[in-house]
């Protein structure tokens, strides 16, 4: 196995997921009819991968503990955090800085609440 070409995110609100997903990657989603019946997808290009964005999840998915989760390598976490709370998202605790005081870690949670770990790249 050489890497990952894509991951699935089901989304109880799709269009606060599309619009938080496309302000973090840069890329416009698309619809794209994946032949089931009823179920709307959207697929975006970030972050070396393929993401879709799958309709269908319901509001108690969510209560207590969310179970989707990313971790991604990104260059200025403090930038994709802002981007994060100004497209939808929280932050989601305290960032870790190194002992130089550059960052090095940090969370987000999207619109549904799934986690996004970040970590310098």
């Amino acid at each position: 196995m050489s890497g990952l070409s894509s991951i699935a995110i089901k989304c109880c609100d799709l269009a606060a997921q599309r619009g938080f997903y496309e302000a973090l990657t840069g890329s416009e989603f698309q619809e794209v009819d994946v032949g089931v019946s009823g179920m709307r997808c959207l697929f975006g290009q970030g972050w070396g991968l393929t993401l879709k964005l799958v309709s269908g999840r319901e509001e108690q998915d969510f209560e207590d503990y969310p179970i989707h989760q990313l971790g991604l390598r990104v260059e200025d976490i403090e930038a994709l955090v802002k981007v994060a709370q100004l497209a939808g998202g929280r932050a989601e605790g305290q960032l870790t800085r190194d002992e130089g005081g550059q960052v090095v870690a940090g969370c987000v949670r999207d619109p549904d609440g799934n986690t996004i770990e970040l970590q310098r790249a």
